[in-house]
């Protein structure tokens, strides 16, 4: 494992310049972006990098800063190999490119509130295909997730699933919006829901700011938290992994459960969706797909 350090920062646009001589000085100007129009307005010019915790240029990029009055922001992210991957019982699936802004419920797709928190409606159960407009779905790739959190395969990672007999997965295929045609992506859909994360976990912690996340269930807005990598546990007496299937998901939401439309607080309909955990049979065989969009954090049992 290694441990990189992202290091972001802005500046106002009369001291890009410098500041990017400065970077360049240090063999760190790589991350340096300049100033762009965004919703009508320029923004500053940033900066963000990756640099390993043992890279020499990272205590110099710190000082330079220090010197310049500058405040910049750092987070530790653990970097594992394959090989330390297929060591761990779980794994969380992420996806790592841009996601798809478009709201399945807005286009009709249809939900089972019959288990669902009356509040704000985290667990609802999604009852039909995940609608969704043509131009929302990249054209190419094998692996892409809503800004909900819902996870979406291409034609030949869903056929690798099917011949490696993936157990505890449906894998249910988009459909167009309009007139139900089916379209060349297929949504994952676990069937087995975990238990509570261990009091061992780090950094995944509820959002408990006054009005922001549900009272009465107390299960959406679960993010992670911290400049530390996340550390998902579950305790082993909680779960029998000889029994879990291939695919599972957990029993934390992430994300708002929005039961309403609320146009004062710009809040559009939807749920909070939990993670999609896989064992290391599922990280194979996306890693033979080749699609280099996935991402994998680990997943450990504690006593």
């Amino acid at each position: 494992m290694i441990r990189r350090c992202y290091v972001s920062f802005a500046v106002p646009q009369n001291d890009g310049p410098r500041l990017l001589e400065l970077l360049r000085g240090i063999g760190c100007a790589d991350g340096w972006q300049e100033p762009y129009l965004f919703v009508g307005r320029l923004t500053l010019p940033s900066y963000s990098n990756t640099l390993d915790e043992e890279d020499p240029r990272l205590a110099i990029l710190r000082s330079a800063l220090t010197q310049q009055g500058i405040k910049w922001s750092e987070r530790i992210d653990h970097v594992y190999t394959d090989a330390e991957l297929r060591e761990l019982p779980l794994l969380r699936l992420g996806v790592d490119r841009e996601p798809i802004y478009s709201e399945g419920i807005e286009y009709g797709t249809r939900y089972d509130m019959s288990s669902a928190c009356p509040h704000c409606g985290t667990g609802a159960v999604q009852s039909s295909a995940l609608l969704m407009p043509l131009n929302a779905l990249p054209k190419k790739g094998q692996l892409c997730a809503t800004c909900r959190g819902d996870v979406l395969v291409g034609k030949e990672l869903a056929q690798a699933f099917g011949d490696a007999k993936v157990s505890g997965v449906e894998l249910r295929q988009v459909r167009f919006y309009r007139n139900s045609e089916p379209l060349p992506w297929w949504q994952i859909i676990s069937g087995f829901e975990m238990p509570r994360l261990s009091k061992r976990t780090k950094g995944i912690a509820r959002d408990v700011r006054p009005g922001f996340g549900c009272t009465v269930c107390e299960r959406d807005v679960f993010a992670h938290f911290g400049d530390e990598p996340a550390e998902r546990a579950y305790d082993r007496s909680a779960v029998d992994y000889d029994r879990l299937p291939d695919v599972v998901h957990s029993w934390e939401c992430y994300g708002r459960s929005v039961l309403e439309d609320d146009p004062v607080r710009k809040l559009v309909r939807g749920f909070a969706l939990p993670n999609i955990l896989v064992k290391p049979k599922v990280f194979d065989i996306i890693r033979g797909v080749g699609d280099k969009h996935e991402c994998f954090e680990p997943v450990r049992f504690v006593d």
